[in-house]
């Protein structure tokens, strides 16, 4: 298979680059359909080639970013594509498990991908895809102990889970609890902004806890 010219590629790893980062930032869906449209002719144009000098893991980042948000906001659509994606990012982690940003994006992809099974709630699916988050980020934690970014997604994580009201009570509470501890290890690490956590739709399960609310007047300090 021919090569891809370095010029080329160079461009497309600018591209691949900029829409990572575009995607948490497109709220409209005729952006969305922008930015996909442009991953889409990357993946035509360069992903097939092999060549490794194309950055598939940043592809793979960007896309399962866009299909989390779709799927999120209930594009049932959207749920394929981000399968595809945390497949391609498992595939990444398996070939190579000592990446460490390779896991940290799976480990986000299976949350976004939980967090559009528990909008349908449909928590028993919800839970598989947040466990295996859950294992990858306690991984990062014990090998990157300062990383605070990964932390918090763990803490979403547990607090979606309280969300479950069909779950026991007390599943409810361990859960919750585990939140809030995740999120005071998050803080101790160098986590701030307790406007942005306070009104991080995630964390709704864990208002009006007196552990919760006594981080973030800690935070406001």
């Amino acid at each position: 298979m021919a090569r891809t010219r370095p010029n080329d590629l160079r461009w497309a790893r600018v591209q691949v680059t900029t829409l990572e980062y575009l995607v948490p930032l497109v709220t409209q869906p005729a952006e969305q359909e922008e930015v996909f449209a442009a991953l889409v002719k990357l993946r035509r144009d360069f992903l097939p080639s092999g060549d490794p000098g194309f950055d598939a893991p940043r592809y793979w980042s960007a896309v399962s970013r866009l299909w989390s948000l779709r799927w999120r906001t209930g594009n049932d659509e959207a749920r394929d594509p981000l399968l595809e994606a945390v497949r391609a990012l498992r595939a990444l982690v398996e070939d190579d498990p000592r990446v460490a940003p390779n896991r940290t994006e799976l480990a986000r992809a299976l949350y976004g991908l939980s967090q559009g099974h528990a909008m349908r709630e449909e928590w028993k699916a919800a839970r598989t895809s947040i466990e295996e988050s859950l294992e990858l980020l306690r991984d990062l934690h014990r090998e990157v102990p300062r990383e605070t970014l990964s932390r918090r997604t763990a803490a979403e994580a547990l607090a979606l889970c309280a969300e479950d009201e069909a779950a026991d009570p007390e599943e409810q509470e361990v859960y919750a609890s585990k939140a809030v501890a995740a999120l005071e290890e998050a803080v101790r690490r160098g986590l701030r902004d307790p406007s942005r956590i306070r009104a991080e739709r995630s964390f709704r399960s864990l208002r009006g806890r007196k552990d919760f609310e006594g981080l973030l007047r800690r935070l406001g300090r």
